[in-house]
């Protein structure tokens, strides 16, 4: 990776280098961390992970007050107990009550992560647990220090239609075209995607739809952080 050009970050990269837990970052703290190339993202993408990180730190915050609550009257659980509070606390219709908002999906992510994790815990533990969960976390203004340089929102309105169709995501949609934009005729053509998003999965489709709708010689090298990081092992 260090011999080539820039890179472009999508918003599913940045989310995933926050997350609580460094070893469920699927490579992406490594990636990032260690990039000898330009990480390269929209302002478009900026605001929308600004927005995202503040709802997260809304969740946690409301969420991580709620549940010692939870937990005054349980002094002693059965198993039983322990697992109907599992299934209690992290309901994501039970924590969009607490939070008094629909849960993003990135977040509804997380959420999953703690619970397997809170599943070898008793409540004691797992609510002192929660304190190094928080620091953890990276901040929103770490992942965008990562980044070197953010660039206007430029996009191509005839192939964001079919994308959006692909993604079924209007947010990765754009991302996605506002990449395809700004790499076209530069002698960079990669786009860094977390491994399990869409726009990961689909690439094949999007390559598609981009050579239909832009030009039959345009292409996205559509990488992730799992690659770059075996790409690190390699040299």
């Amino acid at each position: 990776m260090s011999s080539q050009p820039g890179v472009f970050v999508d918003t599913s990269v940045l989310i995933d280098y926050c997350r609580p837990y460094a070893e469920d970052h699927d490579c992406t703290q490594l990636v990032l961390d260690n990039a000898s190339v330009p990480l390269v993202m929209s302002d478009f993408i900026k605001d929308k992970f600004s927005t995202l990180m503040k709802q997260r730190q809304d969740l946690y915050t409301k969420f991580f007050e709620e549940v010692p609550r939870y937990f005054d009257d349980i002094k002693n659980p059965t198993e039983a107990e322990m697992q109907v509070a599992r299934e209690k606390i992290f309901d994501i219709g039970y924590i969009e009550q607490i939070v008094s908002s629909d849960i993003h999906a990135s977040a509804e992510n997380d959420l999953q992560i703690l619970k397997s994790k809170f599943g070898d815990m008793t409540p004691h533990e797992f609510l002192r647990k929660i304190d190094d969960i928080q620091q953890r976390a990276q901040t929103e203004e770490s992942a965008i220090n990562q980044v070197s340089e953010t660039v206007p929102c430029r996009i191509h309105s005839t192939l964001e239609p079919y994308l959006h169709s692909t993604l079924s995501d209007e947010m990765r949609a754009t991302a996605v075209a506002h990449a395809v934009s700004h790499l076209q005729g530069k002698s960079s053509n990669r786009l860094l995607v977390r491994h399990g998003d869409p726009a990961f999965r689909f690439k094949e489709e999007i390559n598609n739809q981009i050579q239909t709708w832009v030009s039959s010689r345009a292409t996205l090298e559509i990488i992730s952080p799992r690659q770059a990081a075996e790409a690190f092992d390699a040299n």
